[in-house]
């Protein structure tokens, strides 16, 4: 082993004998001990040590190697020598060595805990060759030899063999006397006591040193992680990410996330291990007991455990494992991750993995919460059905495939018949029950990869991608068909419905989404009036359903977009010639078509459901005139016509009554007609009880062009009859039109209502039907219908005796 010499250095320095030198000498020590002891650091600690060595106890060089974590024993500290500092420091022997030459050492010193190695003895000093060649000072047996070796091993309690301390003379000086190896040894046992402390406290610092770097590298990871989980578009590559970072952060040779699913656990993410993702756990064990008491489980050595319960943890050398759970009350799964050490994962490791798997529970949630929000976007909240939006992407992608491939793509549209019937006289609840009767029918015969969708209301849609012959969508319909004349089950009992369906086949009748179901609407509206079930879209018997589909959404369009207008004409009193009142007359003149008439477009708005809408806006527009007129001093009841699609709906009195209480208008300046054919309907006369209880006075439109019964028309909430004017152009030339005139008048009286003559023209039909009876009248004699600036001007007119216009309305 290494002994360093200084041939230049001088001896040592003598104790003096006695009592005196005793005393000095623990002064030194004590002194020595002191000054050791308060330095801070283990490295100058040990330079201490050494320096003491040469400079208090009189060596020429000392060496101070201390065992290291690898079991070897590496020279730290050198004193005395540069030289020997030079060729010393840092180098190192195996711990066998150093024990085998300490054993063969003969024992010197009071207590025999030095350990002494004459020249010649074996191991020789093999530092011997870089000693100068020729020794100086005197031999002899009790003269110090070049390679004589001096130890003082340093021991604790603690850790046993510390290191060892060597010291040396120079040649040919005296050996060391009985109270230099007294202090020699003495001091070795306080210096290795003060090595210990040192050591002890250098341990820590770098145990604290570590488990900081350590939270700082767990902490960034978390972070990490927290980012990635807020941008990441795709949860698996996430999961991935978390586990690799969780292994790299822990030093741990594997990891992985396990997820609960509806028939037990499988692998989300894995690192270190052949475990693909959906594969499943061979022994649930750790994972399992975690999962049941909801905290975190730690093996702190596999070793102790049953081998059979985790056997390939145990065959890959694992010794340690934690598992936390990822999720709350209804866990999302388990992080667990493995170490080959034992009592690898600590407080502050659980502490990390706690926090990863609350990122990775937040990044699930999020996933799962907008999964929910796009699916909501995208399906039918009743059916559970793809939506329109999501039609068009399905079909948009058909398309393209089956355009390349050469293939033929169809769109079926479904619209059931008689459903209206379902809602109204069994209820909303029986007929979402037949809608997702007929989702799951839809579903059940047609292929995986075909879309059905629910476009709204009655109306469905199904798609059929890459048909190898266009004629299979007409057997796919008509196998539709068929499931649609099957009864419906509802809580009321069976229904009977059937449906209507149109077929529109890509690339023949479009090659776009939207022309597919622009055609496959004109084939089912095709197959509903022929009622054949199910038509295929031909361009040569759907070119007029397609101008009407045109007419249609333009007039959507003219009454979301507010271009309707409303007309007003007058209805006056025959006798005094006043205006009582005026009728509201809904416009449309689209630029591109020009006017259109009301016998045109109002029925084309109850077909296709628009009537509702166009009600709406000729009620507010109405409400909101007569209003303005009557504070302006300018009292003019107006009427509305109402639909009996309108009045069918039992919230429609509701909704009128909000309507009035919004805009602020009594009941009185309203008035409300209605025809004949809807007086037939019992939910129509029940909205219009409503109504009238409300204070709005009902008028019969048209009548005598009806089918109403008198015996019913006496029960019926209604307070004005308006004659027809085809009853009213033909007087007085025609006597039968008199005769009816007078009846209808007659029955009013005798039923205490007003009546209305319409389509006044001459003021020889005004005189007549005065005489018969008819005291108000509304025609173009009085005014055409005008807006309500024009109704105005007319009406200053009109009461200062100027009815010039009786006359230019004749001529």
């Amino acid at each position: 082993m290494p002994v360093a010499r200084d041939p230049a250095a001088p001896g040592p320095a003598r104790g003096g004998a006695g009592q005196s030198g005793q005393s000095s000498a623990l002064s030194t020590l004590h002194r020595l001990v002191r000054d050791i002891s308060a330095l801070p650091g283990l490295q100058p600690t040990l330079e201490a040590v050494s320096d003491a060595a040469v400079q208090e106890l009189g060596f020429s060089v000392a060496t101070l190697s201390l065992v290291q974590p690898s079991g070897d024993l590496r020279t730290v500290a050198v004193s005395g020598s540069d030289d020997a500092r030079a060729a010393l420091l840092g180098s190192a022997g195996a711990r066998e060595d150093w024990e085998a030459l300490l054993a063969s050492a003969r024992p010197v010193g009071p207590f025999g805990s030095l350990c002494f190695l004459p020249a010649g003895s074996e191991p020789a000093n093999d530092l011997a060759s870089w000693q100068h060649p020729e020794p100086r000072g005197a031999s002899g047996p009790d003269r110090w030899d070049a390679e004589d070796i001096l130890f003082a091993p340093l021991r604790s309690a603690r850790h046993g063999l510390l290191g060892v301390l060597c010291v040396d003379l120079p040649p040919g000086a005296r050996r060391p006397e009985p109270a230099q190896l007294e202090l020699l040894e003495a001091f070795a046992t306080q210096a290795a006591l003060a090595i210990d402390n040192a050591q002890l406290v250098a341990d820590a610092e770098a145990a604290l040193s570590r488990e900081l770097r350590a939270r700082e590298r767990q902490q960034a990871a978390v972070a990490e992680l927290g980012q990635a989980a807020l941008t990441a578009d795709q949860l698996a590559p996430l999961l991935r990410l978390v586990v690799g970072t969780v292994a790299a952060t822990l030093d741990a040779p594997m990891a992985s996330l396990i997820q609960c699913v509806p028939d037990g656990l499988q692998f989300a993410a894995s690192y270190g291990t052949d475990f693909p993702p959906g594969s499943r756990p061979t022994n649930r064990g750790i994972t399992a007991q975690a999962l049941a008491v909801g905290a975190p489980v730690v093996v702190t050595d596999h070793a102790l455990r049953d081998p059979d319960e985790h056997p390939l943890l145990t065959g890959a050398g694992i010794r340690s494992s934690a598992v936390t759970v990822v999720g709350g009350a209804r866990p999302w799964g388990v992080l667990a991750v493995h170490s080959r050490q034992v009592e690898a994962f600590g407080e502050e490791a659980l502490h990390f993995l706690q926090a990863v798997s609350n990122v990775v529970a937040a990044a699930v949630e999020r996933f799962r919460v907008e999964a929910e929000v796009r699916y909501s976007a995208t399906h039918d909240a009743l059916t559970d059905l793809p939506n329109r939006g999501l039609l068009h992407e399905r079909m948009s992608a058909a398309l393209a495939a089956d355009a390349a491939a050469g293939a033929s793509t169809a769109l079926l549209l479904i619209d059931l018949d008689g459903f209206k019937d379902v809602n109204d006289s069994l209820g909303h609840q029986a007929g979402d029950v037949v809608l997702g009767q007929v989702a799951t029918r839809l579903r059940q015969r047609v292929r995986h990869d075909d879309v059905v969708a629910r476009l709204g209301g009655d109306e469905f849609a199904v798609g059929l991608p890459a048909l190898k012959d266009s004629d299979d969508a007409i057997t796919v319909a008509a196998g539709l068909y068929e499931q649609l004349l099957r009864p419906f089950d509802t809580p009321a009992g069976p229904v009977l419905l059937g449906g209507s369906i149109g077929i529109a086949i890509a690339p023949r009748h479009g090659t776009d989404t939207h022309t597919l179901l622009k055609h496959a609407d004109l084939a089912m509206y095709r197959a509903k009036r022929e009622r054949t079930g199910w038509a295929a879209f031909d361009p040569r018997v759907d070119e007029d359903a397609s101008a009407r589909l045109g007419m249609v959404n333009d007039l959507r369009a003219a009454i979301e977009e507010g271009e309707l207008t409303v007309a007003y004409q007058p209805v006056v009193d025959l006798e005094t010639a006043t205006a009582t009142g005026a009728e509201a007359l809904v416009r449309w003149s689209p630029a591109h078509r020009g006017p259109q008439s009301p016998a045109s477009f109002v029925p084309l708005a109850e077909q296709s459901g628009l009537i509702a809408g166009l009600t709406d806006f000729v009620l507010r527009s109405a409400a909101g005139q007569a209003a303005a007129w009557e504070g302006s001093g300018r009292r003019m009841p107006v009427a509305v016509n109402l639909s009996g699609a309108v009045l069918a709906d039992p919230g429609y009195p509701a909704q009128l009554t909000r309507t009035l209480r919004e805009l602020r208008v009594a009941p009185s300046l309203l008035k409300v007609e209605v025809t004949e054919t809807t007086l037939v309907n019992e939910s129509a006369v029940s909205a219009l009880r409503r109504v009238n209880a409300m204070g709005i006075r009902v008028a019969v439109d048209d009548f005598g062009t009806g089918y109403s019964s008198l015996g019913r028309l006496k029960q019926l909430p209604v307070q004005t009859l308006k004659i027809d004017r085809s009853f009213v152009t033909g007087l007085p030339a025609d006597r039968r039109d008199i005769a009816i005139v007078r009846s209808i008048v007659a029955l009013a009286d005798e039923l205490g209502m007003n009546v209305i003559a319409e389509g006044v023209e001459t003021e020889e039909v005004a005189r007549l039907l005065w005489d018969l009876g008819v005291r108000r009248g509304q025609g173009y004699l009085f005014a055409r219908p005008m807006p309500a600036v024009a109704f105005e001007a007319w009406h200053d007119r009109w009461l200062r005796g100027d009815r010039a216009d009786w006359h230019a309305a004749v001529a």
